[in-house]
């Protein structure tokens, strides 16, 4: 059965239960998504140029990536630090526990009717639901709006763009709706979606996960225990650059084109002998522990191997005949990512060593201190404040690496 969604009408797109999820089918349906929200009152906007970033047919240039395993498969295995995405991350069991505890039953674990509303428990649901479908998505902001928040920067030494204030806002509000609809679409009888938009990650966060392990002392993630720029990574939707930002690099016409914007996910759980299509082949990625150690390896800049090194999109570590980037750090008010980075060599200055009590199982944790207090006191005292510059610098005009761009899709399915 063919995976393309039917079009019933303007922006309602929708995916037969039997389709295959696969990254070609959700993207076409995410920018039907995409496409029939701005259209509304409410993401209007007013400069000639649009929020998001265009393909070459005029549909919202969305990228989405598909990722498949067991619903024992430990998403984080290698990665609870604090310098990655903190001690306690949501795993599966929360993600159940937070839908089973707003899909009560009137049944026990048997099947037998009980005067009680009950959440079913997580080991009961992985005899039904033996398999997890992963849905990663990003919707890059238009490059006229990076390149013109570049030129700000670079003549204003302090207070940020306005505009590029109301475009992160505005594309984080679209995605955060066109990911609710794709995942309503997804619905059916045999699959159970749970989607991770900002509302969900937060009270996930807050419902599923105890207290004592709640909050930004647990980690880097805006006081959340789920990464959405670590699932982009960790789905082969993206890279993480030496900045922690996450951006994706295409080969177009023989140049580099680099997205980047919000991020958005959707956890699917499913039954391996449901019509869901299967995996998807080449579309729909298998998560393994290779896979995991090999992103871990092209995360981590204090690695230097040629073979990792050239499957990098940053090129704040330079092969032989390349030039260095670096300019995020350069461009850092808070000093932050300088304060968390390797030098060129990938090695760590003398006074990054001496911080010893930044190291967590020898890993430097980021600079979050002082990243997060700089913004968070500015957006005190002006509600729209954001930084930014970092990701406005890296899209319009950091190093390309054409080799790893080409060469990514063969290196994730490898």
């Amino acid at each position: 059965m063919s995976s393309r969604p039917t079009v019933t009408g303007s922006g309602s797109a929708t995916m037969p239960e039997s389709a295959a999820i696969t990254r070609n089918s959700v993207e076409e349906l995410l920018k039907e998504k995409i496409r029939h929200l701005s259209a509304q009152p409410e993401f209007q906007w007013k400069e000639d140029y649009t929020i998001f970033e265009q393909d070459s047919d005029g549909s919202p240039a969305v990228r989405a990536a598909v990722a498949v395993c067991s619903a024992d498969f430990d998403l984080w295995e290698g990665l609870r630090n604090p310098a990655k995405i903190g001690v306690f991350p949501a795993g599966f069991r929360e993600i159940w526990e937070y839908y089973a505890g707003n899909r009560k039953k009137r049944t026990d674990a048997s099947g037998r009717a009980t005067i009680f509303q009950l959440s079913e428990p997580f080991e009961q649901a992985r005899k039904c639901y033996n398999r997890v479908r992963i849905i990663s998505a990003l919707l890059p902001l238009s490059n006229e709006i990076f390149s013109t928040y570049n030129r700000y920067v670079r003549t204003k030494s302090f207070a940020p763009w306005d505009g590029y204030c109301q475009a992160w806002s505005q594309g984080n509000q679209l995605l955060d709706r066109g990911i609710t609809r794709l995942g309503m679409n997804l619905s059916g009888n045999e699959r159970v979606v749970v989607v991770m938009n900002n509302s969900t990650v937060e009270k996930i966060s807050k419902e599923a996960i105890p207290l004592t392990r709640q909050g930004v002392s647990h980690g880097v993630c805006k006081g959340v225990n789920y990464s959405q720029k670590s699932i982009a990574v960790l789905t082969g939707l993206a890279q993480f650059g030496v900045s922690r930002l996450v951006f994706r690099d295409e080969v177009v016409a023989g140049g580099v084109r680099r997205l980047i914007g919000p991020l958005r996910s959707v956890v699917i759980f499913e039954s391996e002998n449901a019509s869901a299509g299967g995996d998807g082949g080449d579309q729909v990625l298998s998560l393994s522990t290779m896979w995991q150690q090999k992103l871990r390896d092209l995360s981590d800049f204090t690695v230097i191997d040629s073979a990792v090194n050239s499957q990098r999109f940053c090129t704040y570590l330079a092969a032989s005949g390349e030039r260095g980037c670096g300019k995020c750090l350069a461009f850092c008010p808070s000093g932050a990512l300088a304060n968390s980075s390797p030098d060129p060599r990938g090695d760590y200055p003398r006074r990054l060593l001496q911080q010893e009590h930044r190291f967590w199982q020898g890993s430097l944790q980021f600079d979050n201190g002082s990243c997060c207090d700089d913004r968070g006191q500015l957006k005190t005292l002006y509600d729209e404040w954001m930084c930014g510059r970092c990701l406005a610098v890296c899209a319009a005009e950091g190093n390309r690496r054409g080799e790893a761009a080409e060469g990514w899709e063969d290196y994730r399915r490898g």
